[in-house]
């Protein structure tokens, strides 16, 4: 504004002045993987401007209250750091950051480590927060029953390894189980002695049915039978049982 005098009349001029916002850089820093635990993470990134940074999870195994990131399993997790900006400052760009929950220990197999052949169940309990590979030495057949169970059948003795790895991207410890399978007894044959009495081949631990139903007290290697009928026997040896013998009609 110039109010001018005796020898000017007075002048305005006016202008426009766009004032911009400024920017601001966001600092994240990488997050070495973490052992699982109940203990929270703090999280410390900062924006140039000192506005606060706001963060989220992505995916994965993780809960985030301000700067606090609390851990509910083990596996990959993303994390996000935004600042919006205000009246002064424009939003810096996201800046995500990837990680490793870790199992700090194996979870333990829980099952029989001795026992005879047959069919048996092995499982984990997920207090890691994930799903379980398994796999077993050789001469047993592995039949996954659910993330953390399995159900595995050994047809010959001897010991094998069960290992149970997590089955996620990160390096989580695995844990072994060895189990010992006792060798059974054989399978049973029946004779007839004087055409009165049925024989097992087994010494001892006979046990006999008659129409497959038990006959109590019927332990002995011979049985007199007392009625017709299809006679077979089965043998318990230390803690193993054999298959049953084939039939015998008396």
């Amino acid at each position: 504004v110039q109010e001018g005098n005796s020898n000017y009349t007075p002048a305005v001029d006016e202008q426009t002045i766009i004032v911009n916002k400024a920017l601001q850089t966001l600092r994240f820093d990488p997050i070495p993987s973490q052992p699982y635990t109940r203990e929270p993470v703090i999280l410390s990134g900062s924006s140039s401007s000192g506005l606060p940074v706001v963060y989220t999870v992505v995916s994965g195994p993780a809960t985030v209250t301000g700067n606090s990131l609390l851990m509910t399993g083990t596996g990959t997790v993303v994390v996000q750091a935004t600042q919006a900006g205000d009246n002064n400052y424009v939003a810096t760009d996201t800046v995500q950051r990837t990680f490793c929950v870790t199992a700090s220990q194996p979870a333990a197999i829980n099952g029989d480590t001795l026992s005879c052949t047959g069919k048996f169940t092995y499982f984990i309990n997920a207090k890691w927060g994930t799903g379980y590979q398994w796999t077993v030495s050789e001469n047993a057949a592995v039949k996954v029953l659910s993330d953390t169970s399995v159900e595995i059948s050994y047809t010959r003795p001897g010991y094998y390894s069960i290992t149970a790895t997590p089955g996620n991207t990160c390096s989580s410890p695995a844990n072994t189980l060895t189990v010992h399978i006792k060798e059974g007894p054989a399978k049973p044959v029946i004779t007839v002695v004087n055409d009165s009495l049925l024989s097992s081949g087994a010494a001892n631990g006979n046990q006999w049915f008659i129409n497959g139903s038990i006959i109590p007290g019927a332990t002995r290697q011979q049985y007199a039978p007392l009625q017709t009928g299809d006679y077979t026997v089965q043998v318990n040896a230390d803690g193993c049982t054999s298959p049953v013998s084939e039939p015998y009609h008396f």
